[in-house]
């Protein structure tokens, strides 16, 4: 199965973006942008575009909004960055928390669903999880 790849300027922060660019995020902040994983290992060709802007610019507002997003829906996000570095660790996060494995997940869901969508959310994280809680 072929790992998941976005240029940048397809990123819509839809959930498997936000994950894939969680797992990323120390090479974007930097300005970077991670290599498409290609079977023929090759990766140039003549198909090059000029921009008008550095070509670390797009990664960097990409990382920065990305922890906009991070940051307000703290501390749940937290929960979320950790299952992404670490993979299935509900259990351990839930033994730390002292709560079960379905509210660790409820919350690392809510997380990845505040962080998500093409714009950032106007209302607080607070509001939106009250909100979703109503509507469930």
């Amino acid at each position: 199965m072929k790992e998941p790849w976005w240029t940048p300027g397809a990123i819509r922060f839809s959930r498997e973006q936000v994950w894939w660019l969680i797992s990323n995020l120390d090479t974007i902040r930097k300005g970077d942008w991670p290599n498409e994983h290609r079977e023929t290992g090759y990766a140039g060709g003549k198909n090059k575009s000029h921009s008008h802007s550095a070509y670390y610019e797009k990664s960097i507002q990409i990382s920065a909004e990305l922890l906009q997003r991070i940051e307000k829906s703290w501390p749940d996000s937290a929960l979320l960055m950790l299952s992404v570095a670490y993979g299935d660790i509900r259990q351990v996060m839930a033994n730390g928390e002292r709560q079960d494995i379905g509210r660790i997940q409820r919350r690392i869901n809510s997380a990845l669903a505040y962080i998500s969508g093409r714009k950032r959310k106007s209302r607080s994280y607070y509001d939106f999880k009250r909100r979703k809680r109503g509507h469930e």
